[in-house]
């Protein structure tokens, strides 16, 4: 009997009770976001050369490490799921609020506001000289303009939005690029020590999950532990120095921004995530000279609505005799769009400017002429859109429709990348996370294991005293 005995017992105690503060550490965490179930790996400790004895002499168990269970591919696959849910959603919930913009159908609508102004010209073709009659045509082109201009002015302050959201992104981007390159530096000094930080590196996990919402990320671990962090090619995260992005007003002089990654511009191609969508929504949907894009078409609308009233308006002459003069015009002096049409304020001059509505087809007709006005209103079901090709009301409604078509499809990607994002979670929470059934069954293992090292010790401790003692 010697006192190695109580050495090897001693080292079991350690090393279970090092396994049962893991067990604990895992419990405690169980609901901490980003945290990676914490593994001991107890292997038993180099033998001794025993004189006189055949093979080594066992020495007890070890600690060899406190692993995290983490699978680097499933972090991968989960963070470009992630980045493609993020910029989807961003879609999808955009296009919704465009949609709520136009609110159709409805008795506020555009299309019953152009139905109202149609069926106002028709009462006023049953009684020209009414003003009565020619002040609900008035009052219902002047609803029809501020509704156009409410509409517009309603769509820019989504894409105002958008672009405050980009550099608000741009911000959160900053922040966790700042926040890992601080983690960066106490990982690798923690790892130099040949310490494991796998705290830290759930924590830079984390942040790494939520960066790849706003944008798809390139990431390569240094043998220090550190890891590199790239978008668009360009570096955001190098070892400990964080090379933050910015933002410059485009030249345009509405005071949106681009992005900028080490001071070189990124184009929305070269992004993913929710920046992408933000770019994608702002110059594209909502942009003013893009064909597909929803403002543009209410544009057209407005100036071909305008510009076809305008035209048959001029051909007609008001109650004075006189020739008549542009229904609508612009608030600002310019081209006539949805954010400046109004009706002509000649037109809302009391009964003078009533008089002024050009109902008849000449000017020797008299008062009872509707000729002019029958010619306005079989504007309604002519092709005077897309060159020809569609009248006011197709206009309208096929952009509608596409509106709608592309928010349906944006809320199925949603959907679809939703279930995929959750099964790739599920993978991962598999192997990374915490199952209270699994910890418990490991507990009581640990346990009888300590308890059977403790009554070793007892044991011994036993014989060792018989043996002072002379017994």
């Amino acid at each position: 009997m010697s006192f190695f005995g109580f050495s090897i017992a001693n080292s079991g105690l350690m090393t279970q009770q090092r396994a049962i503060e893991t067990l604990s550490h895992n419990i405690a965490n169980a609901n901490t976001p980003g945290y990676s179930r914490q593994t001991t790996t107890i292997v038993a400790s180099t033998p001794i050369s025993s004189a006189g004895r055949a093979g080594m002499l066992g020495t007890g168990a070890a600690t060899a490490s406190i692993d995290r269970q983490r699978n680097g591919f499933l972090d991968l696959q989960y963070r470009n799921e992630n980045t493609k849910l993020g910029e989807h959603e961003m879609v999808a919930n955009t296009i919704a609020q465009v949609e709520g913009v136009f609110a159709e159908p409805s008795e506020s609508g555009l299309r019953m506001m152009t139905e109202r102004f149609w069926t106002s010209l028709h009462d006023l073709s049953l009684n020209p000289e009414s003003i009565a009659a020619r002040g609900s045509v008035s009052e219902t082109g002047a609803a029809l303009a501020t509704s156009l201009n409410a509409v517009q002015q309603n769509l820019k302050g989504v894409r105002d939005d958008l672009n405050m959201r980009i550099n608000n992104s741009v911000t959160d981007a900053n922040i966790l690029a700042n926040q890992i390159s601080g983690l960066n530096s106490q990982i690798a000094n923690i790892t130099t020590l040949g310490q494991q930080p796998n705290d830290l590196k759930d924590q830079r996990d984390l942040a790494l999950d939520k960066l790849s919402r706003l944008m798809d990320v390139k990431v390569k671990e240094s043998n220090d532990g550190s890891i590199k962090v790239t978008v668009a090619g360009r570096v955001l995260v190098e070892g400990s120095v964080a090379v933050p992005l910015t933002t410059q007003q485009n030249g345009g002089g509405d005071g949106y921004v681009d992005i900028l990654a080490s001071g070189v511009p990124i184009q929305a191609g070269e992004i993913q995530g929710e920046l992408k969508g933000l770019l994608d929504l702002r110059d594209g949907i909502l942009s003013d000279d893009h064909p597909d894009s929803i403002m543009y078409k209410l544009n057209h609308l407005a100036t071909g609505l305008a510009g076809a009233v305008n035209a048959q308006h001029r051909l007609g002459y008001d109650l004075n005799g006189s020739a008549g003069e542009d229904f609508f015009t612009s608030r600002a002096g310019a081209v006539i769009d949805a954010s400046s049409i109004q009706v002509n304020p000649h037109f809302q001059n009391g009964v003078l400017g009533l008089n002024k509505i050009a109902a008849a087809s000449s000017s020797t007709a008299g008062q009872g002429d509707n000729t002019n006005i029958l010619a306005l209103i079989a504007i309604k079901n002519k092709a005077v859109m897309s060159g020809g090709k569609s009248t006011l009301d197709d206009y309208y409604k096929e952009s509608i429709t596409s509106l709608g078509i592309r928010g349906q499809a944006a809320g199925r990607m949603v959907t679809n990348q939703q279930n995929l994002l959750d099964f790739v979670s599920g993978q991962r929470e598999s192997t990374s996370g915490i199952s209270m059934d699994e910890e418990m069954s490991d507990l009581i293992r640990y346990q009888h294991a300590y308890n059977a090292s403790a009554r070793v010790l007892s044991i011994m401790d036993t014989l060792l005293q018989g043996i002072i003692q002379g017994r």
